[in-house]
């Protein structure tokens, strides 16, 4: 089945995968957002974001694309893309948005990042998606010889943020969530997930 079928039982009694609420991130470091970023968001601020794709378009989008520009183009972004994790678990499917730790890649390198959208505005109902493409980015990773075996994950409304963190076979849920009137914090967090990749 696909990512988006996927529930918290079928998560642990597939794959044994636990879940936990745990504050995640500590001493984040905010990072300013550029007059760009800023002015984008209030442009389409005044525009009815109403539909997952709108909220995409006008919020998520523009958000991740800051984050590339912010660290000079050393990461690659991805939008709309199949992770064929394992297919005979059912861990195949697209993915809303993924970040690897590798630049101008135009095929699909091992994801260190997975973002989900909220389906309806509804973050709790989306996060077991996540989790599951989660897990199956550290699959596609081992398959590919990698040793990326911690993979962080985010669902998101557009202006509400919680990360995710899969660890062994435990995914913690962060106790915190972030706003997009908190662009800088916001942007902080994503921007301590690549620096983790980068030590």
């Amino acid at each position: 089945m696909p990512y988006s079928k996927f529930s918290w039982d079928d998560l642990k009694d597939n794959f044994n995968l636990n879940n936990q609420k745990k504050q995640l991130l500590n001493n984040i470091s905010p990072l300013p957002p550029s007059d760009f970023l800023l002015q984008t968001l209030a442009n389409n601020a005044h525009i009815p974001l109403l539909s997952e794709k709108a909220r995409s378009e006008g919020i998520v989008y523009p958000i991740l694309v800051e984050l590339l520009k912010q660290n000079n183009y050393s990461i690659t972004l991805y939008s709309g893309v199949d992770l064929p994790a394992e297919r005979k678990s059912g861990l195949n499917g697209e993915c809303d948005f993924m970040l690897s730790n590798t630049p101008d890649s135009i095929a699909l390198i091992p994801p260190i990042f997975t973002i989900v959208e909220a389906k309806q505005d509804n973050i709790q109902r989306a996060m077991p998606q996540c989790a599951a493409q989660m897990l199956g980015a550290r699959i596609y990773n081992q398959k590919r010889k990698t040793n990326v075996e911690t993979i962080y994950g985010c669902v998101t409304t557009g202006t509400d943020w919680q990360f995710m963190l899969l660890e062994n076979n435990t995914i913690y849920v962060d106790t915190d969530i972030y706003f997009i009137n908190e662009i800088p914090l916001l942007l902080g967090v994503m921007q301590y997930i690549v620096n983790f990749y980068k030590k």
